[in-house]
């Protein structure tokens, strides 16, 4: 009797065992993943050094990661050096690209990015890889050749419009130019599928650069670090953009201003910016106030400002004039960068609260501040943002308790 009731509880508890094991989830193993929807995707996030290492998991992902569409070569982290020691792994560098663009041939290529010292390779090689992404049906582009020699510079690689069709450019969506070179020929057609734009130090020229923006018509993020044209005295504002109308985020560091106009042409440049981030290396305007500009950002919503100057008047100035050309900003960052110790004092001697006048920012909520060193020109800005700011609900940051105890004591 004891037996057959050992035998029924033996068989119950096999019967609930299999029942709890067909409702658990099935075991999935890694190569019975897709590749073309799983594991590729997975590969894409890694750096390429380190997807070549999947190769030796089993004979089928020997070959998977050269199927990657992400090429990145970025000379820094391959070869764990510094900048300036990039020259030493040039030829090494040019050999694990070469062989893996290569293997790479009429590989679909959805990210391409090189990043080491121009100096140290020969133009045609990029020329080839430059090629062979583009071939590849490339969206994302990204050549960062900042080189260290300055001797050499502004000298830049060329970027070679000539041996490429319309067809190859026009699927780029995202384009990142470093130290480059712009002449496009004068029948190109643009880039209208562009969606995201970065150039730092081009060499280029108002008209050519002109050429090269004129039809990003769904533009939606850019960023411009010191393109300083080679035909003209002040630093580059593309005019051409302004019928990108999807283009609402934008970075913008210019190494001067020298054109009081300069705020203006911005606004009309790019009249549906939402979010702004303007840094202006050095300002040598020598005006006590900018004149005020009917031009307007009507929706700009974000702004952060930062300016190096060497007169309190002349970075209020610069602060407060391009305020009154963003009415409707709701949050606001200021960067303030003064140099303190060429600081003219003859100029620091008088109050220019009255000049700045009143102007209303209805919608500005929040305020940031970084580099409050208690100033009379800083706190007077502040002031005059404070009085004028109605919605205001916080002002924060770096030096705030300098300038809550100055609050205090007037």
């Amino acid at each position: 009797m004891s037996n057959n009731l050992i035998h029924q509880k033996k068989v119950q508890d096999q019967g609930r065992a299999k029942q709890i094991d067909e409702n658990a989830r099935p075991v999935v193993r890694l190569e019975d993943l897709p590749s073309d929807l799983v594991i590729y995707k997975i590969l894409s996030k890694l750096p390429l050094n380190e997807a070549a290492k999947t190769s030796v998991l089993s004979s089928k992902w020997r070959c998977i990661w050269l199927k990657c569409p992400r090429l990145c070569f970025d000379g820094l982290a391959m070869f764990k050096c510094k900048r300036v020691e990039l020259f030493l792994y040039a030829q090494q560098f040019i050999a694990q690209v070469n062989a893996v663009t290569r293997k790479h041939h009429r590989e679909v290529v959805e990210e391409f990015h090189i990043r080491f010292d121009f100096n140290s390779i020969p133009a045609h090689y990029l020329d080839n890889w430059v090629i062979s992404s583009l071939s590849s049906n490339t969206k994302n582009l990204s050549l960062d050749l900042q080189t260290n020699s300055i001797e050499g510079y502004p000298a830049c690689y060329k970027f070679p419009f000539e041996l490429l069709d319309s067809r190859s450019l026009s699927g780029l969506q995202h384009v990142q130019l470093s130290f480059v070179s712009i002449k496009p020929p004068s029948k190109f057609r643009g880039f209208p599928n562009l969606r995201k734009l970065d150039l730092q130090c081009l060499d280029v020229t108002s008209k050519d650069l002109e050429t090269m923006l004129s039809n990003c018509i769904i533009l939606e993020w850019l960023n411009i670090d010191r393109c300083h044209l080679n035909d003209e005295l002040r630093d580059f504002v593309p005019i051409a953009l302004k019928h990108s109308l999807k283009l609402e985020n934008a970075n913008i560091k210019l190494d001067s201003l020298n054109d009081r106009h300069a705020i203006s042409d911005q606004v009309k440049a790019f009249p549906n910016l939402r979010n702004l981030h303007f840094h202006l290396s050095w300002n040598d305007i020598k005006t006590e106030l900018f004149s005020d500009t009917p031009w307007k950002f009507s929706h700009l919503r974000y702004l952060r400002l930062k300016n190096f100057a060497d007169s309190g008047v002349l970075e209020t100035s610069f602060l407060v004039s391009f305020l009154r050309a963003a009415p409707f900003i709701e949050k606001l960052e200021i960067d303030f960068w003064i140099n303190l110790l060429l600081l003219d004092e003859s100029l620091e001697d008088h109050s220019i609260r009255q000049q700045l006048g009143r102007c209303e920012y209805s919608n500005l909520k929040n305020m940031h501040i970084t580099g409050y060193k208690g100033s009379r020109e800083q706190f007077e800005f502040l002031i005059h943002v404070v009085e004028n700011a109605p919605a205001l609900l916080t002002l924060e940051g770096a030096g705030i308790e300098y300038l809550e105890a100055a609050f205090f004591d007037e």
